[in-house]
């Protein structure tokens, strides 16, 4: 396994396309440099002015929302931009393509889709606030906002479809087996049905409760609490807690283990049965990780990138394209 020094802090999450020998991953640095990895070999790092978020990739375009107010559509191969999209606020979330279509949310608080291969407007959605990064499922669009509210819209015409009210702001959603699954900073864990956004059950945490994932009957997410929960979607029981120290970030669930960093610096593993099986220690606060092909990469204000076997939770034994 191996590691990347980054020329910044690495604060948001690195996102991964392709497979196999042809896998990159993507990931932004506080510096506003983005990097761009083949699993062995550093590519290319690309500057510019104000990104913040993780992009979306899609093919050979690359879609990355800033800070300057814009969304910009990237072309990997000749590195020249292919559009770009003004709003009018910075663009406070990372952005997800769906269908040809490219999903986003603005401090102008508004949900925009926009054509992925010309730049063109499709619909504008108002809200009362700054909308989390969306979620796509079957042609409708899931959202949070800062306006304490978690939205449905059609992915085409972007009609409301309901809206459910929480007491805080709330974390991007997480759908499955038609249950939307949300956190909020009003310390509860949300779980609504995708077809109308009736609340189907909730679940107290001791903090601010981040962006889910799911596996079978279970509902997984950290907390500011300092815990990683697993909460049963049917019954809204508790089923474990671990203690994790610190805020704990979104998680990812792969092979029956459960994935999170927190902010004292640690990666953690959790069997999806609440066994802990291997924990790792970074020099920063670490974002969410994700997991594929048997690897399992996580940024860190330490200023790297780590790729650490997910298996066992071992680290860099020499230094990556970059170190």
């Amino acid at each position: 396994m191996w590691r990347f020094t980054a020329t910044g802090e690495i604060l948001t999450p690195p996102v991964r396309a392709g497979s196999g020998r042809t896998a990159r991953v993507h990931v932004h640095s506080n510096d506003n440099g983005l990097h761009t990895l083949h699993l062995a070999t550093r590519e290319w790092r690309f500057d510019s002015t104000g990104w913040s978020h993780p992009p979306a990739v899609d093919g050979e375009l690359m879609y990355l929302s800033s800070q300057d107010n814009h969304v910009y559509a990237l072309e990997l191969t000749s590195r020249q931009w292919r559009w770009s999209f003004p709003t009018g606020g910075e663009v406070v979330a990372a952005p997800v393509v769906a269908d040809g279509t490219v999903y986003f949310g603005s401090s102008d608080n508004a949900l925009y889709a926009v054509d992925a291969a010309t730049g063109r407007c499709r619909w504008r959605f108002p809200t009362g606030g700054w909308a989390t990064s969306p979620t796509v499922v079957d042609g409708t669009v899931y959202f949070g906002s800062s306006d304490r509210c978690v939205y449905a819209l059609d992915a085409s015409t972007g009609w409301c479809r309901w809206r459910f009210a929480t007491g805080g702001w709330v974390s991007s959603p997480t759908v499955a087996n038609g249950i939307v699954h949300v956190g909020s900073t009003d310390q509860y864990l949300y779980l609504l049905n995708a077809a109308d956004g009736a609340m189907r059950g909730w679940f107290g945490a001791g903090g601010p409760v981040a962006q889910p994932a799911t596996a079978g009957n279970l509902s997984f997410f950290g907390s500011g609490d300092g815990g990683l929960y697993a909460v049963d979607v049917n019954t809204t029981r508790c089923v474990w807690r671990f203690g994790a120290e610190g805020w704990v970030t979104s998680p990812v669930v792969a092979d029956e283990t459960v994935y999170a960093g927190s902010s004292n610096g640690s990666v953690i593993a959790v069997g999806t049965g609440g066994e802990p099986r291997w924990r790792f220690t970074t020099g920063g606060r670490v974002t969410s990780p994700i997991v594929a092909d048997g690897l399992l990469f996580v940024g860190s204000a330490d200023r790297h990138l780590y790729v650490l076997d997910a298996a066992t939770g071992k680290g860099p034994s020499e230094a990556g394209p970059g170190a």
